[in-house]
């Protein structure tokens, strides 16, 4: 893996120099999942991407399209559109396959107006927000939460993609000319 401290590779995207030249052009499948939001020279991202895929490669991308900001100090954006990635891997030579965004009223609701990340479960159904603490925490967090866990109750949880409540962006894409 690459760019997770402790590993045998280290890989900052942000730097043009930070890809050995044994690693251009080795991988038929990149995948970039939740991390350009956490790179501030997204320009020199895409193009260390573009050098770790082989010619007719692919490259997977998932981002936030709508996010709220986080903890971490290396946090710069709060999302990217899909047609924003497919026009910055055109530029490196990538051909689009599929792109667009995917979300919820109800994801994007509790994402934006309460401030809070649902897992899959609590965003299934909110009023299990807090299940995962002890029985007495629990039960605290359930009265503590009843109230915005009432309201997101009603707002819906179907998925649509490309809807105005769109949370994440994909880029799915492959290299059809060497830009490097």
């Amino acid at each position: 893996s690459f760019g997770i401290d402790g590993t045998d590779v280290y890989l900052d995207l942000n730097e043009s120099d930070s890809i050995s030249n044994s690693l251009h052009s080795v991988f038929d499948l990149v995948i970039c999942c939740q991390t350009l939001e956490h790179i501030w020279n997204l320009t020199e991202a895409i193009n260390n991407l573009n050098l770790l895929v082989k010619q007719g490669g692919h490259v997977w991308v998932n981002v936030p399209a709508s996010n709220m900001k986080h903890g971490s100090p290396d946090y710069f954006s709060a999302g990217y559109q899909s047609n924003m990635l497919g026009n910055l891997f055109a530029l490196v030579g990538f051909s689009s396959i599929s792109k667009g965004e995917i979300g919820s009223r109800r994801l994007y609701l509790m994402t934006h107006k309460q401030r809070y990340w649902p897992n899959a479960q609590t965003h299934k159904n909110p009023f299990l927000r807090g299940i995962e603490s002890r029985r007495y925490l629990f039960i605290l967090k359930f009265i503590r939460y009843l109230f915005k866990n009432l309201e997101a109750s009603f707002w819906s949880a179907k998925v649509a993609v490309g809807s105005e409540f769109s949370t994440e962006s994909w880029y799915y894409g492959k290299k059809i000319n060497d830009h490097a």
